[in-house]
């Protein structure tokens, strides 16, 4: 909900899924994935509509075709051009690319509808069958899980936080550095081979998601040496396995906030990887996590109750302004998803955010044994880009760096 009306001119809460196909996609095959795949989603074939007398949208099923183009640049979700829908499929040469609002689902839950389309795409591109194990096909039965909204029904609060709640201070912002000239969306693409990253990552006591966030936060605090405040990079944590509902399709993203004072810019990895890693288990407790969850429950409740719909968009607005000022940066990592034998017939895949309020967001995909890091920015510059992979050169992995491209993210119409 949060995301959905705090959306404006200059944040969309929505995603890109990119995936990068061996052979250029046929249009026809993938319209006719896409429409068969959605049936076992009705879930997610919906639209929203506004009655004079509500304040809030409601959420209605939607039988008219998902939307399937020939194009790279994006459609608005929620209008005409892609039927209302939440979601378009659209595809160029070889490439996927999936459009969807985050706030109706996340990367987990779109790899696994997409996991369902291509499994539909390459039977009808190729004419042969495919196992279908992992995979949820028309045959797989829907479960309550997979509908129901884990917020309605939360494990209660059975347990104290540990160490308490504390608010964080305002962190070191990217704009205040000096070194952002043009503001224009970005994205650089960077490839590094998974099993050296893995191997480093655990001889240093973290993971994927935790050294990669010490590895920025390292590149940011060499580059502006002496800064009276934190670097603060927000890993987006999967709130599934705290809830228990690991086939539910909803948007069940958390925030574990890893924090780097100026002290430690020239501490060792594996130091750093020790405390990143520490920092992670504290906040991931159990009852740290129960806790955290059931305060979003009660801010959603509290904006559920407002009377005025204005009123619902500046709460939503005022929250993701508030992570500007306490997030230097932000690095999301599903993990590995099994593709099984849908990998035989893809490249790549890379996820695309809108960074509009923390300036730098970082999106690791995986496949085929490589990281695809999507570096997205608010700017052109490529400072930021350049210092992160001279750390990485630094300890031994080297990464492939493409050309800077312009950031293509839907837009919402609500």
């Amino acid at each position: 909900m949060i995301g959905l009306y705090g959306s404006d001119e200059n944040f969309q809460h929505a995603f890109r899924y990119v995936y990068r196909m061996k052979d250029a996609v046929d249009g026809e095959a993938l319209s006719k994935a896409v429409n068969t795949a959605i049936k076992r989603y009705p879930y997610l074939a919906i639209k929203l509509v506004k009655n004079e007398n509500e304040v809030l949208h409601t959420v209605v099923p939607n039988d008219r075709p998902i939307v399937v183009a020939n194009r790279t640049e994006p459609y608005v979700m929620f209008s005409e051009d892609t039927n209302n829908h939440i979601l378009a499929l659209l595809y160029h040469d070889n490439n996927i690319y999936l459009d969807s609002s985050h706030s109706f689902l996340d990367g987990i839950a779109a790899c696994e509808f997409t996991k369902t389309v291509l499994y539909y795409y390459i039977t009808e591109k190729y004419g042969k069958e495919i196992p279908s194990d992992n995979i949820r096909t028309l045959d797989t039965p829907m479960t309550e899980e997979e509908v129901i909204d884990p917020f309605l029904h939360l494990p209660p609060l059975t347990e104290k936080p540990v160490g308490g709640a504390r608010r964080p201070a305002p962190s070191f912002s990217v704009e205040e550095g000096g070194r952002i000239t043009e503001r224009k969306h970005t994205l650089y693409e960077l490839k590094v081979n998974e099993d050296t990253f893995v191997k480093y990552s655990r001889s240093h006591n973290g993971t994927v998601a935790t050294v990669s966030a010490a590895f920025l936060a390292k590149a940011i605090l060499h580059l502006h040496g002496n800064v009276d405040k934190p670097v603060r990079i927000n890993l987006i944590r999967n709130l599934r396995p705290v809830l228990g509902t690991p086939k539910a399709h909803h948007s069940l993203v958390g925030n574990i906030l890893l924090e780097y004072p100026e002290k430690v810019g020239d501490w060792d990895m594996e130091k750093l990887g020790t405390i990143s890693r520490d920092m992670l288990k504290f906040q991931t407790d159990p009852a740290n996590s129960l806790a955290s969850i059931h305060a979003k429950k009660k801010q959603i409740d509290g904006l559920y109750a407002m009377d005025n719909l204005d009123a619902v968009k500046n709460a939503c607005n005022q929250t993701y302004t508030n992570s500007g000022r306490y997030v230097t940066g932000v690095i999301s990592y599903v993990g590995k998803i099994d593709y099984g034998v849908l990998s035989d017939y893809m490249e790549s895949i890379s996820a695309y955010v809108n960074p509009a309020y923390t300036n730098l967001v970082i999106e690791i995909g995986v496949l085929n044994g490589c990281l695809n890091y999507s570096f997205m920015q608010s700017f052109s510059d490529d400072v930021y880009v350049k210092a992160f992979v001279e750390e990485l050169r630094q300890e031994g992995i080297e990464a492939e760096v493409g050309e800077a491209q312009p950031l293509l993210v839907p837009r919402i119409n609500v």
